[in-house]
């Protein structure tokens, strides 16, 4: 047995965005374009079983525990909140809620709540390598990339592997350069070439006291602490179980009789999609 553990969110914005000026009749291609990301993945990744996460309509723990307090006193953005704003764009509406809705009554996808998909998909991968379960992420995320083991970038069509060091080496990183996709900013005027000299011979074991002093240097003593912390909050992945998330809930899905390669855009009820759609 080989698990796909996906990452369903990176899907509904790729094929959504690509796809965002397409009109009502171009509806049966966008869902078309689920089946091909999915048939490709499984082929590539050479899975037996997926498993699939979607994000939930709560809000997820990173998004609650930044208070405005926080927010104001460190000048930050809150997390995602160009993602905000996209949320009410015509696309998002009409793509993003069409393409996950194909993934979960297809392909078993699972919405998860006060968690994002990411962390459930580490979670969920923490719980096989322990295990000694043959798992592969799937993912274009680069924030996927700070949990070791086998990774396929759907994105790019690429299987790599990525060591216990190289994993925490992508996390740090990530909290001296941050992340925009995010609206998390890191430190101003470090980006990759000057972060990869900071840490570049350093011992992984200190990591954390070196880029605190970063944060420290940069922001004065208790608004470097705040950001670290805050920074550290939204880019940290989840590895074990919290926030309601229960791993014994969810269970792979056999991927024996998902591609069928004689389906036709006749075989799939668009109306219905969409009946569907409006009842959720």
């Amino acid at each position: 047995m080989k698990i796909a553990i996906i990452d369903g969110d990176s899907i509904g914005y790729s094929i959504g965005w690509v796809n965002k000026d397409k009109g009502p009749d171009d509806m049966m291609q966008i869902i078309l374009s689920v089946d091909e990301y999915m048939n490709r993945m499984i082929k590539k990744s050479g899975c037996t079983h997926i498993m699939g996460f979607l994000e939930g309509i709560q809000p997820n723990f990173r998004a609650l525990s930044a208070n405005v307090g926080q927010v104001f006193e460190t000048g930050m953005k809150q997390y995602k909140e160009s993602r905000q704003r996209d949320a009410g764009e015509g696309w998002y509406m009409k793509n993003f809620f069409l393409i996950t809705h194909r993934l979960r009554t297809k392909y078993g996808f699972k919405n998860v709540e006060f968690v994002e998909s990411d962390d459930a998909v580490i979670i969920m991968a923490n719980r096989m390598r322990e295990a000694g379960t043959d798992h592969v992420i799937c993912s274009p995320d680069k924030d996927l990339k700070q949990f070791p083991g086998s990774h396929y970038d759907y994105a790019k069509d690429e299987m790599i592997e990525i060591t216990e060091e190289e994993a925490e080496y992508n996390f740090w990183m990530q909290m001296v350069t941050g992340d925009t996709t995010d609206d998390v900013e890191g430190i101003p005027g470090l980006g990759p070439v000057k972060a990869k000299k900071f840490l570049n011979g350093v011992k992984p074991e200190y990591f954390k006291d070196n880029v605190l002093t970063l944060y420290q240097a940069a922001f004065g003593e208790r608004v470097g602490v705040l950001r670290y912390a805050m920074t550290f909050n939204y880019l940290r992945m989840l590895r074990e179980p919290a926030y309601h998330f229960d791993p014994s809930q969810y269970t792979p899905l056999p991927v024996h009789g998902l591609i069928d390669p004689e389906e036709t855009p006749e075989k799939v009820d668009v109306s219905e999609v969409f009946n569907n759609i409006k009842n959720e």
